[in-house]
């Protein structure tokens, strides 16, 4: 069986992101699980390429602040995270990771 070529993978493929109005209904627990996964995500995704520079959104956990975007930060965001998603997950590309090819 041919193995398939690693497709690039980056936190922002990974992470969610909250807008203000939505972290301030988010429970406590809620907050720090959401951190926590957050945090697990960048690691694992360091163990994998070393050379992954820290995202701003683990800064911000790190240095305690909340971590969520403004409604502009999230439309650009928004815009971002759909191009970099056609880009990885074009229909051949789906096709060979389905085994449908």
């Amino acid at each position: 069986m041919a193995e398939l070529a690693p497709l690039p993978l980056t936190f922002e493929d990974v992470a969610i992101y909250f807008s203000e109005q939505e972290w301030q209904h988010l429970q406590t627990w809620q907050k720090m699980l959401y951190k926590h996964v957050m945090k697990t995500n960048y690691e694992t995704l360091v163990s994998l390429d070393g050379d992954l520079s820290k995202p701003e959104l683990i800064l911000w956990i790190e240095h305690g602040r909340e971590p969520f975007k403004s409604w502009e930060e999230t439309q650009k965001l928004d815009s971002i995270m759909h191009s970099s998603a056609e880009a990885h997950f074009d229909p051949v590309t789906e096709q060979k990771l389905l085994g449908e090819y």
